[in-house]
Parts: C-alpha cells; structure tokens; sequence
C-alpha cells in the first residue's frame, strides 16, 4: 500500500492527536495542544512554508531546528535519495568499505581546515557529542569535561551531562558529572584548570550557543586552545548547528581562525533530509584513538554509513559549494536592520543575537512599567512561548523559542530564505509584540501563562 493511502485510510477510521497522545506521547501533545498547534495538520510544503490541509500557508522560521538548510523539497536532496534507494550499490554491508562514505568523507574534509584528516560518520549530533567525548577520554585517559551555562549538546547520557541547562541535568542525577561555567570567562577557565587539569579530557564549546544566541569570543577561544594544548586536553567544537554554513561562513570556527582537535557535526549535513552526524577530528587523535584493531569494536554504529545519509550529505555539500555564503550574512543584515533599527517608535527595543541565520531576537526594555511589570512575572520565558504560539495561530508563522521555554525567539530558516519572507516575519513579529508588549490584552497573557504552567 502507498503511504499516502495508508495515512488516508487510517485518518478515516482515527484520530491522529488522540492516537498519538495514547500510543506515543500525551506529554508532547499536551504541550503542543496548549499553544494551539494540534487543530492544524499539515499535508504539503513548499521550500519555505508549511500548508494545512485547508490550503493555508505557515511560514517556516524553524527549519526543522535548523536542519532544512535548503528548504522543503529541495530537489538536488530528493535526486540524491531516488538516486541512492535504485543504486545498485548495496547498503549497510557491514564487512567491507562503504563506497559512498569514503566520497563523502573525502568531500567534507575538502571543505574543512587542512589541521582535520579523519572523519568518524554516525546517526545525529548527540551521537556525534558522544563520540567525541569517548574519543577525548580516550586521548587523554582524563574523564571530565569543561562546558558552558547555556550550551546545549544533545540529550543521550554523556551529552546531556555537559548540557548547560541545569535542570536537565539533575533529572538523571548529572550535574556534578563535569565542570560548568560562565562562556567567555577567562579567569574561570583558567582556575578550573589550575586546580583539576589532571581531571580535565576536554573542552567542549559551540562556537555560538543555539540556546542563547551567545558567541564565544576570539580571546576565550585562543585561551581554551592554550590551555589544552598546555594540559593534554582537547578543544572541541560543538557545530551541530552552526556548521555548513548556518553562521555565514562553512563552519563556524572560521570566524575566530581558532581551530579545535575534534569538531561535531549533523543537522544541515544532510540537509534536514534523514539522520546523519559526523566527527572530524586531526591526525594526532586518530593515531592515539585508533591505535590499536579493537578500538573499532567500541567505535560503531549499525546505521552509520547508510546509502541514503551519506548520498544527502554528498548532495548538501555540494548545494553548500555553490551557494554563495554572502547572502545568507546580507539576510543576517536585513533581519537586523528591520528588528533592531526600525523599531525606535514602539514601547520596547529589541535585541537580535547570534550570527548569519543563527539568531534569538529578544525585548530588551519595556516603555510602559505595566507592560514590563507584567513581562517580569513571566519571567520572560513564558512570554515569549505565548508570542510564538500567537504568531503560529494569528498570523501563520512558525517559529520557536531558544529551547522549548527560552528567554527569546529562535530565528532558524532555511540559508536560501527571500528577503520578502523577511519582511513578512518581521512585520507579523511586530504586530504581535505591540499587542503584547502594548498591555492590552492582559487576561489573555495571564490566562494562556497558568495554563502553559499546568503542563509544565
């Protein structure tokens, strides 16, 4: 049976939120249902929006979490998959070289600083976080990490025991596993190796946080590579999500010139189309690593090297040679200018941090004290997750916060995003902050905030 008879042959007979609220997860449907997301179901795309299945258009600011670095049905990503199911080339072999991992292998570290030789490839970029800490263990026969308040590297055991959410941690009984602190703050970086280098595998650190929108600076980089080099640890970079040209540039680190050891890698490398991550790391790991033949019983993955993964990470790659990276810094530019300077007339300023289309877009300062007054009982956090639910029900456009409940807007979309998609995101955003922002719907704010409490 063709899929989509089978979804319209079980949609006559079910419904989708009940089933999966009762077979999958009636947490994740309480929530999405408490910011008025489940009375729509999508049936289509395009490139940069959803449609419903009235035919209305949503448009996409979340890109898959910044996944869909090309857009919905980017068509040299669809050629690649159709190209990759009818290859005679047999997948998942498991006992001999795989032929379309060793091309992209080839073709990603082309791309990369000439420092990295070896490429380890696995199944999403928690995979790959993990991979790199057992690498830096490894390397070091040290078992403790430095990592940063606001990062985020995943949510598997050892990933989430350098996430910088706190509270995430303590669920699984974690947060004292490794060493947190302040990003950029030298002094502490400093201290925490003067007092436990013996302890200390590695340095883990995205180059700009997805949760917060905060950049590491060139100087702490420069600090954490000498001090690793000092005390036999390892940098490495967390580029999940800012690697493959989300930040403006290929990979991040090229904004510093501060390479790391062994940087992580997933989302856009197969451009958002199937699962994929990667670990690329120098020749100096991989010969202490891999020093021995049964070092490749405990680093392994079944699906790692699958056909379909490696031939969209071929595809994206080659989308990402010939796209000129400076549009997506002039997109970087026009989303700064209409949220941050075309804004000096409202009852609030806005602050837009990260870098190329890797952006959080926060209020800074309520006009109005009632406004303000209101924004911190919220504590900022719900704030913003009821913006983001206004935006996707009045004015069909989807768009998140930094991470489930964030201190602002996450700003994701695909690298390719039109200047007049832009703007539309802009001005919907304005609307609602004026509404929000301007006090005048009150009840609805401290109503929609205890019902969002109740879930959460």
């Amino acid at each position: 049976m063709k899929l989509a008879t089978k979804v319209e042959s079980f949609i006559k007979e079910h419904s989708i939120n009940e089933t999966y609220a009762n077979k999958v997860n009636h947490c994740y449907y309480k929530y999405w249902d408490s910011v008025g997301t489940t009375q729509i179901r999508f049936v289509d795309s395009t490139p940069y929006t959803l449609i419903d299945e009235n035919g209305k258009e949503y448009l996409d600011l979340v890109a898959g979490f910044a996944c869909l670095n090309w857009g919905r049905k980017n068509p040299e990503l669809i050629t690649a998959l159709e190209d990759a199911i009818n290859t005679p080339i047999p997948s998942l072999t498991q006992i001999n070289v795989p032929t379309l991992a060793a091309i992209l292998g080839h073709e990603l570290l082309e791309l990369t600083d000439p420092s990295f030789e070896r490429v380890f490839f696995l199944n999403s970029g928690t995979e790959a976080v993990e991979y790199a800490m057992k690498m830096a263990i490894d390397f070091t026969r040290k078992k403790r990490f430095v990592s940063f308040t606001g990062g985020y590297h995943g949510l598997t055991l050892a990933s989430l025991s350098i996430n910088g959410v706190s509270n995430y941690r303590k669920i699984f009984g974690v947060e004292k596993a490794h060493f947190q602190l302040e990003l950029n703050n030298i002094d502490a970086l400093n201290q925490v190796f003067k007092n436990h280098h013996r302890e200390i595998a590695g340095v883990i650190v995205e180059p700009i946080q997805g949760r917060t929108g905060s950049i590491a600076s060139d100087e702490f980089l420069r600090e954490a590579k000498r001090l690793c080099q000092k005390h036999n640890a390892l940098l490495i970079y967390d580029e999940v999500q800012t690697g493959l040209g989300r930040t403006g540039k290929r990979f991040a680190y090229e904004w510093s010139q501060v390479t790391p050891d062994i940087m992580t890698l997933a989302k856009g490398l197969s451009g958002g189309m199937v699962p994929i991550g990667a670990v690329v790391y120098t020749a100096e790991v991989y010969k202490k690593v891999f020093d021995s033949m049964e070092k490749i019983l405990v680093y392994s993955s079944t699906f790692k090297e699958n056909n379909l993964s490696m031939a969209a990470g071929l595809a994206s790659l080659e989308n990402l040679r010939n796209y000129d990276l400076a549009n997506i810094q002039a997109a970087e530019a026009k989303f700064r200018e209409r949220l941050e300077l075309q804004n000096t007339h409202r009852n609030y300023t806005l602050e837009v941090a990260g870098k190329g289309l890797m952006l959080s877009v926060s209020i800074q300062q309520q006009k109005k004290k009632i406004a303000q007054k209101l924004f911190d009982w919220m504590e900022g956090d719900f704030f913003y997750g009821i913006a983001c639910g206004k935006m996707f029900r009045e004015k069909q456009v989807l768009c998140t916060v930094g991470n489930r409940f964030g201190k602002s807007i996450a700003i994701r979309p695909a690298l390719t995003i039109p200047p007049d998609l832009i703007d539309q995101f802009c001005d919907s955003l304005f609307e609602i902050f004026d509404e929000m922002a301007g006090y005048s719907n009150v009840k609805f704010l401290k109503t929609t905030y205890e019902d969002i409490r109740k879930v959460v």
